[in-house]
């Protein structure tokens, strides 16, 4: 059943399954598996109204302290909420996918893809100060074809030099 809310959109859902999540957050963190709560958390976050300030904190709070198989999620319901708070946890998405082998990839998709999102991604990913850059550029670029990513940005190239060779350029244009 909670599968069925994303695919339709059905926006109304989410006081009601917060609340459920609320009453069965203990045992569905103890599921190794979390395959209930991943569903729950996916619903949640489609559901959910946009621009407030207590829902993005519980998205925080589980992408934060959450169990680590609900980390994909909550970082979905985080970066649907607020996208400027999502960009803010770009460091932490890097390196705990490097720390567990994952591929930060599909994640920086689902932000690329999201029109509000995108500039500030694009930011974030422009910037000279952020170590992380190089590799989420290559999970990107992995992703989504070369010419809808636009070029990274740095300092401008030097122009080229014209040909040395003057007299082969006339006898062409002859």
């Amino acid at each position: 059943m909670l599968e069925i809310v994303p695919r339709l959109g059905l926006t109304g859902t989410f006081t009601p399954l917060r609340a459920w999540l609320a009453r069965h957050d203990a045992a569905l963190a103890a599921d190794p598996t979390s395959v209930l709560g991943r569903a729950v958390l996916g619903a949640l976050a489609v559901s959910q109204p946009t621009g407030i300030t207590d829902v993005r904190d519980f998205w925080r709070r589980l992408w934060l302290d959450g169990p680590t198989a609900w980390h994909p999620r909550a970082f979905v319901g985080l970066r649907l909420q607020d996208p400027k708070a999502a960009v803010e946890e770009l460091p932490l998405l890097m390196t705990r996918a490097r720390a567990l082998g994952h591929d930060p990839g599909p994640l920086l998709q689902g932000m690329w893809l999201q029109p509000s999102a995108q500039p500030m991604l694009l930011a974030w990913l422009n910037d000279p100060d952020n170590p992380s850059a190089e590799e989420a550029w290559r999970a990107l670029r992995r992703r989504i074809p070369d010419e809808n990513l636009p070029r990274k940005s740095g300092p401008p190239r030097r122009p080229l030099r014209p040909l040395a060779a003057p007299e082969l350029r006339r006898r062409w244009a002859a």
